[in-house]
């Protein structure tokens, strides 16, 4: 581990204290949004450290995710960045932690919610582009297979 992605990861876990409850729910839709989008050369080391911090913020804000329009804003804004988790993005180290911050809020979730189905099936198409090419599959399945993977 670099020490640059050290400080980012303690950064990340220091912003959780220093955010109040209060503002947590615009900051981490804020700090979605901040996230570049597939046309811009994206700064590695800014994008990590953002999707760490909204991993943080997610992590400790479980609470937020009972609000079906929070939830639907969050995949609104998640899904427009999808293509961090794809060949396009080729840092390795966001494409994981962008993962991982759509897993934290799809565990977020009560029982009865779930990420909306595009995310799922942009998701599936975008970290196993072979598959989407090679091989038919639903959104059914595309959904079965996220929801699989993010209670396990």
């Amino acid at each position: 581990c670099s020490p640059s992605w050290k400080v980012r990861a303690l950064a990340a876990r220091a912003v959780v204290p220093l955010v109040a409850p209060a503002e947590r729910r615009e900051f981490l839709l804020g700090a979605i949004f901040s996230l570049p989008g597939a046309a811009c050369p994206p700064e590695n080391n800014v994008v990590h450290g953002t999707l760490l911090q909204v991993l943080q913020i997610v992590n400790h804000s479980r609470d937020f995710f009972a609000e079906q329009s929070f939830v639907d804003s969050v995949c609104c804004r998640l899904e427009e960045k999808v293509w961090l988790a794809s060949g396009c993005n080729p840092c390795l180290a966001t494409r994981a932690a962008y993962l991982s911050v759509v897993l934290a809020c799809s565990r977020s979730l009560p029982e009865n919610f779930a990420l909306s189905r595009s995310i799922a099936s942009k998701l599936i198409r975008a970290v196993l582009p072979n598959i989407a090419q090679t091989r038919r599959y639903s959104k059914v399945t595309c959904e079965e297979f996220f929801m699989a993977t993010a209670h396990e």
